[in-house]
């Protein structure tokens, strides 16, 4: 399993928050992204729900569809493709709640590595990568 729980609180409001991390083109800013393209566009504006994004940090590559979007308390989505390791996403979620100090962020994605054997050895390495990655969008937001 690919089990990832970051809880960060960032001295912003969760507007500003919230736009940063659904705003496709601002992924280009933090480190490791080498580009971000919007595949289709979404509703009622294109990082609205709907849209299909291919974030690209590093070497992995991913196509992830917004399945929500309200702003400025919730997005969630989930990873179709993901490259070279593929992954069976299940559940991405990224809330925001205001609380004192800011803005409380908690992202969530579950998912599992479909290789026999290989997926149990790597989902560990997996989820640690993917937090530490996570934590440091977050932190770069904040000192942006």
């Amino acid at each position: 399993m690919v089990n990832i729980h970051v809880e960060y609180v960032i001295d912003k409001p969760a507007e500003e928050v919230f736009d940063a991390i659904t705003d496709h083109e601002s992924y280009t800013r933090f480190s490791g992204f080498d580009r971000a393209e919007l595949l289709k566009e979404g509703q009622p504006h294109r990082n609205g729900v709907g849209p299909v994004r291919l974030p690209a940090p590093g070497r992995t590559r991913f196509r992830e569809r917004i399945t929500a979007f309200e702003r400025p308390v919730h997005m969630g989505y989930l990873v179709e493709e993901m490259r070279p390791i593929p992954l069976r996403h299940e559940r991405g979620d990224i809330r925001m709640e205001t609380v004192e100090g800011g803005t409380k962020v908690t992202w969530i994605s579950e998912g599992r590595i479909p290789i026999p054997i290989l997926g149990a050895l790597l989902g560990p390495a997996a989820a640690r990568r993917g937090s530490a990655a996570f934590l440091g969008i977050l932190k770069q937001i904040e000192r942006s």
